[in-house]
């Protein structure tokens, strides 16, 4: 107990052992007294019971953490002591203890969730390496309430996740939560996308990482094409078919995938959190605004140079350029093969005079 946060509280006569572990016979204790850290920390241990952890060891999952395994056994150290197994800085460590590299299996032979690996190699992850101000596992999940994605409660639920990720990306989620897709999600439409389903939950890395989801190179292709190249998603809801398609039909598309630096992917138009509809007219691509969107790029930008790109594909319209090339097909078709059809012709009778010719000689027989 030296050093501890009990320390006090047993030289003082407040606390003893049976304070924590319930006597075998104890004639004077109390009728439904709460025997363990509940007896103190009421609050915490109300928030516990409700916890994934807690539902788990409910289940017989004896796996599932509880006080001890964070908080340590006697030696219980403040959060704000460094060398606290629940200090800021300790908790990936403390985590990883069950969610690390190699999965635990419960009693009902489920996974555990290998995340630590994933947030180690993240932006987070690097940070926290380094010593810098990040987030950590609690910040995202919770501390004693901590629940599963699932429930409506959960910091880490769906439609909770842009004030969760706010704590820190404060600009950001207000943004998203007034865009058309923060919006959707709020009035219960869960296939539109939050922070995860672009941004990953653990392996998050810097836009400007190619391995990042929201890299300029893959973000049309990949992330989201997830929703808008999906016939299903945009049967159920309407949306305009053939936009990633049509990108990479585009100039800008083809300047992505030959890796130039300064090209236009899906956020320079869109804008990167507060997307906005069609319809609406604070959008960066109502028409009211998208001439002022095309001159971030094109200072000379007006009306007509901005009509003149949409995500109508070229490939599927008939333009001077499509018929100029039937034309210089038909005319290779016609002069090559007129070509070769009087070459053919002069070959075969030469080949006939050749061979009368050579017929009409007097024949020798020798030997």
């Amino acid at each position: 107990f030296g050093g501890s946060v009990h320390e006090d509280l047993i030289e003082e006569g407040d606390m003893n052992c049976l304070s924590c572990h319930k006597s075998h016979q104890m004639s004077d204790a109390p009728k439904g007294k709460d025997f363990g850290c509940g007896a103190c920390h009421e609050d915490i241990e109300i928030e516990y019971r409700t916890s994934a952890h807690r539902l788990a060891r409910l289940h017989n999952d004896n796996i599932a953490a509880t006080c001890n395994d964070c908080h340590g056994g006697h030696h219980v150290l403040p959060a704000s002591n460094p060398a606290s197994s629940v200090s800021h800085h300790e908790i990936p460590n403390t985590c990883g203890k069950c969610h690390a590299d190699k999965a635990v299996i419960t009693s009902d032979y489920v996974r555990l969730p290998i995340s630590l690996p994933r947030y180690k190699e993240s932006i987070h992850g690097a940070d926290w390496k380094l010593d810098k101000q990040s987030a950590v596992c609690t910040d995202c999940h919770g501390i004693h309430d901590l629940q599963s994605g699932i429930a409506p409660t959960s910091m880490i639920h769906k439609q909770n996740l842009a004030s969760t990720c706010g704590k820190c990306h404060a600009q950001e989620s207000k943004e998203y939560l007034n865009s058309i897709h923060g919006r959707a999600l709020a009035h219960g439409v869960t296939d539109s996308p939050s922070c995860t389903d672009c941004h990953d939950e653990h392996l998050i890395f810097k836009i400007d990482d190619p391995r990042s989801k929201v890299h300029p190179g893959v973000q049309a292709s990949e992330t989201c094409a997830k929703c808008h190249e999906d016939p299903e998603m945009a049967a159920r809801y309407g949306l305009p078919s053939g936009v990633i398609e049509s990108y990479k039909d585009s100039y800008h598309g083809w300047a992505v995938k030959r890796d130039g630096a300064a090209v236009a992917s899906c956020i320079d138009c869109h804008n990167t959190h507060d997307i906005g509809s069609l319809m609406d007219s604070t959008s960066s691509i109502h028409p009211t605004q998208v001439v002022n969107t095309c001159g971030k790029c094109h200072p000379k930008a007006n009306a007509n140079f901005a009509a003149s790109y949409s995500h109508v594909l070229a490939q599927d319209k008939m333009m001077v350029h499509d018929w100029v090339k039937i034309i210089y097909i038909i005319a290779i078709i016609i002069i090559l093969g007129g070509m070769f059809v009087h070459n053919a012709i002069l070959f075969i009778h030469d080949l006939k005079h050749h061979y009368k010719h050579v017929h009409d000689q007097p024949t020798i027989v020798r030997m």
